[in-house]
C-alpha cells in the first residue's frame, strides 16, 4: 500500500479499489476474487451457488486478472446452460424415439402377419425388397 494517506486516513490505493470491476469482492485475507452467483436453474448442473476466481491482491493484479476470469466463469455458465438446452433437447428426441417405436411395433406387427399370411396361402414367396 502506499504511504500517501489524506485527511480520512484512507491510502490513495485504498480509495483506487473502491473502483473495482463489476463481481469483483475484497476477503478478510485481503486477497480480491471474482464472485459470481449461478442462476437457479443452472445450480444443479454446476453444482454450486456461486462462482469463484481469485484475482490477488493489488489493483493492478485485480485489473489484469478479471477479464480472464470473467471469460472463465461466463465459459462455464452458458457450457451449462447449452447443456440444459441440450438435455431438454435430448429428452424431447428420446421421447419421440419412443413414439417411433411404439408406432413401429404396434403397426409393423399386423403388416408383418399380412405377408406372411400372404405367403402362405400363394404357395410362393414373395421378396419385398425388389
Amino acid at each position: 500500500m502506499q504511504e500517501d494517506d489524506d485527511d480520512f486516513g484512507v491510502t490513495s490505493e485504498d480509495t483506487e479499489i473502491l473502483n473495482l470491476p463489476l463481481y469483483t469482492e475484497r476477503k478478510a485475507d485481503g486477497i480480491y476474487r471474482y464472485r459470481r452467483r449461478v442462476p437457479k436453474a443452472l445450480r444443479g448442473r454446476v453444482g454450486k451457488g456461486y462462482l469463484y476466481r481469485n484475482l490477488g491482491r493489488t489493483k493492478q493484479e485485480v485489473v489484469g486478472k478479471w477479464p480472464a476470469a470473467h471469460a472463465e466463469i461466463e465459459q462455464v455458465l452458458e457450457t451449462a446452460l447449452e447443456g440444459q438446452g441440450k438435455a431438454q433437447e435430448l429428452i424431447r428426441k428420446k421421447d419421440h424415439r419412443a413414439t417411433i417405436l411404439d408406432l413401429s411395433r404396434n403397426c409393423a406387427a399386423p403388416l408383418i402377419a399380412y405377408y406372411a399370411l400372404k405367403e402362405n396361402t400363394d404357395g410362393k414367396q414373395t421378396n419385398s425388397r425388389v
